[in-house]
């Protein structure tokens, strides 16, 4: 590797993320190398600064300013507390693909309603025999 690619493995190298046979290539160049060895003094010690640096708190109102701005330019899509009868909230996707069955149910129950209509347009109903019915040759006086 050259010194380029070396700088760009910090951060993995500082983490731990390398395989074994890079993260040795890197030590090696390390020992070797005086400028990418400054680098990497640099670059760790910048993370340990940071690492020891406590967060800030955040002021209490923060995260409900943030929750209103979001509810108020969302039009209410996004932490609305009104619900109405359900419990909770049903994505979109749900509730479309529950339509797109009901759809399916509702085809199929009317094509089973023709078809019946159907069968028993030929049938008289009382014994499903179709005697009754004319054939092609016969015509009724």
């Amino acid at each position: 590797m050259n010194h380029e690619e070396i700088r760009k493995k910090f951060g993995e190298f500082l983490d731990g993320e390398l395989e074994e046979s890079q993260a040795n290539e890197i030590r090696k160049h390390l020992e070797e190398c005086k400028e990418c060895n400054e680098e990497w003094n640099i670059f760790k010690n910048a993370f340990d600064v940071i690492k020891g640096i406590n967060g800030i708190k955040a002021p209490e109102q923060l995260v409900t300013k943030i929750k209103k701005r979001i509810y108020r330019r969302s039009r209410g899509r996004y932490f609305s507390s009104d619900v109405g009868p359900f419990l909770y909230r049903v994505p979109h996707e749900i509730f479309s693909l529950i339509i797109i069955i009901m759809i399916f149910i509702i085809f199929f129950l009317m094509s089973q309603l023709v078809v019946f209509t159907t069968e028993s347009m030929y049938h008289d109903g009382s014994s499903g025999d179709t005697s009754s019915t004319p054939s092609t040759g016969e015509v009724e006086k």
